[in-house]
């Protein structure tokens, strides 16, 4: 019966340094940027992008960025709220593009990947996550205040045009 009790506190000490380490790297999870969490869950499916700042960050005030609507679109669609900013163009071949702005807290971008896998690319410098479909393509970004998303079925150097205005 002695020759037990070492044994029951090796495996209560090693059960309690496992459940140490668990915490240490549920904490630095949670403190990892976006850009290496996107390559961590580069074989899923659906994708869920978020966006973090620091806690030392004073959030900004919400400043609407409005594009330039691009040459032969209208605004056919428009939403603003305290922490978002959306906009629908439409030209006459019925090509469309979506504009979202957001702060980085609340920026949540759901992408299906089955039909194609999110990349990176850098275009003037920046830093873009980009998903090409048959119909359309998707650049996200940002510009150290916000998050953007632009959609489109229309060329995908458009929306890069618009993308790069923004971030000047």
């Amino acid at each position: 019966m002695e020759g037990r009790h070492p044994r029951v506190r090796r495996t209560i000490v090693l059960i309690a340094a496992v459940v140490i380490l668990l915490a240490a790297t549920s904490t630095a999870l949670a403190l990892i940027k976006p850009e290496i969490f996107y390559h961590i869950k580069e074989k899923i499916t659906n994708w869920r992008i978020t966006f973090q700042t620091s806690e030392e960050a004073d959030a900004p005030v919400f400043a609407y960025i409005e594009p330039e609507v691009p040459e032969g679109y209208e605004i056919v669609d428009e939403a603003k709220g305290n922490s978002y900013y959306y906009i629908t163009y439409r030209n006459d071949q019925g090509d469309t593009i979506g504009y979202s702005q957001m702060i980085p807290e609340d920026a949540t971008i759901s992408i299906d990947s089955e039909q194609a896998k999110p990349h990176e690319e850098t275009h003037g410098g920046h830093g873009y996550i980009v998903y090409e479909r048959t119909e359309a393509s998707t650049v996200i970004f940002d510009n150290g205040d916000y998050v953007f998303a632009l959609d489109g079925n229309c060329d995908k150097r458009l929306l890069f045009r618009i993308a790069e205005k923004l971030i000047l």
